[in-house]
């Protein structure tokens, strides 16, 4: 009977890169933000109507980027 073969651990990265990790999500998430509020209004959107679609895109750019780098292991 074999045993059966041991996958390496990952060890978790320290604390800096996991605090930069975070930081560029929330950092693209931004970028994303202000690029559809502006879109908004260049299509003639109201400001309302830009603040709406700039938190959206915020939130949604920002968890995928998290979930992105918690697979990736960075978090």
């Amino acid at each position: 009977m074999t045993t059966p073969r041991r996958l390496p651990v990952q060890a978790r990265p320290d604390q800096s890169k996991r605090v930069m990790a975070v930081t560029i999500g929330l950092l693209a998430g931004i970028i994303a933000a202000l690029m559809a509020y502006m879109l908004c209004l260049h299509l003639g959107g109201t400001p309302l109507v830009g603040l709406g679609y700039s938190g959206g895109s915020f939130i949604a750019l920002t968890s995928l980027i998290v979930t992105l780098e918690k697979e990736l292991g960075l978090l």
